[in-house]
Parts: structure tokens; sequence; C-alpha cells
């Protein structure tokens, strides 16, 4: 199930410009989210749970449990605000941004190994890690404009040719997803059998 909540307001600032400021949220629960259920042996450390790549698997004469359960959470909070003039004196534009933040216990890209240390990947065993979710985003900006070029209202021959001509752009620039880190290259406490 999932609960969206919203508020704006809306004020003309000057002739044909708004400016337009509101929070939204969103709350989900009994989302689905992957469990390693035949990992490898965890070892207890300081900083919690290790599981070294060379341990024994749970039940050796089975092969990947990966269950789904319907038992995860997730939150989005969001404020908005956006300026919008409508078309006027030749110019029309618009920008928006959002700052946000989304977390969640389960999210997942693809599920594609029995168990990691990022974002997107089973969970070990049936333990629950809430954290930001693998698709927040913090902030995004958004700009787009038109704007007729001098010349719209020649006639005859010029006006075929300069006439009618507009320059327009978009922006569009947003943080990254959240990622982990990795060299490609086995940790020393793995070479030495740890």
């Amino acid at each position: 199930a999932t609960y969206k909540y919203s508020f704006d307001v809306q004020r003309e600032v000057l002739p044909n410009t708004s400016i337009t400021i509101g929070a939204a949220a969103t709350r989900g629960v009994h989302l689905i989210r992957v469990l390693s259920m035949n990992a490898r042996l965890a070892q207890e450390r300081e900083a919690g749970l290790f599981v070294p790549t060379t341990a024994p698997f749970r039940s050796p004469e089975f092969g990947r449990l990966r269950p789904r359960y319907s038992d995860a959470t997730s939150n989005y909070y969001a404020f908005r605000m956006s300026v919008s003039r409508r078309y006027s004196n030749s110019l029309q534009f618009q920008g928006s941004y959002t700052y946000s933040k989304a977390t969640d216990d389960g999210s997942n890209w693809t599920g594609s190994s029995d168990w990691a240390n990022s974002p997107g990947q089973a969970r070990y065993l049936n333990s629950k890690e809430k954290s930001l979710a693998a698709f927040d985003v913090r902030n995004v900006l958004s700009v787009n404009f038109t704007y007729d070029l001098p010349g719209q209202h020649l006639t005859g021959p010029v006006g075929k040719v300069i006439g009618g001509w507009q320059l327009s752009g978009i922006l569009s620039t947003q943080d990254g997803v959240p990622f982990t880190l990795t060299t490609g290259v086995r940790p020393a406490f793995i070479q030495n059998g740890f």
C-alpha cells in the first residue's frame, strides 16, 4: 500500500509569473524485498556482521534460496519550488527545484547476487537495513525557456528568411544515487583465508 500527502501554495508575483512552493510525502508499506536465506555463515564483529566469501553456506545441500517477502517499508519526503512565466513579450520560461530524501529497508535494483554490501542486493537472512534507498536522489533542478528572436513581424523575402525564429533551451541536473565503491581486488583479509 502507498500513502501520499502533498501541500502546495501558488502566488502570482509579477504579471504572467507565478511561484509555487510545496511539500510532499509518500509512505510505502508491505513492499517486496529479496532475502538470501542460504547465505554463507557470518561472523560477529564490532562493526556488525562480517561474511567472508570463503565461508561455508548455511545449508550446503541447497543452492540459492532467495524468497521474496512483502514486509519492507519506504519513506519519501520532498520540498518543491517552481517558477513559471506564461508566454508574454516573446518569452516563456519554467524552472523547478526539488530537495528530497528517500529511505527504505529493501530497495532492489537487480538482485543479481546472493549477498553483497551494496544497495539493491538480497539482504542477509532476515535482517533489515533501513538507510537511504537505492533510488534516493537528493537534489533535482529543471529549467526550460523559449524566446522569440527579433524579426517575427517582418514581411516579404526578408521576413521569410529572418522571421519566425525562436531560441529555446532545457537544463536538467540532479544528484546521483548512492553507490558502493569497489576495486575489483580481493581484500587482504579474504586472501589470508579469514
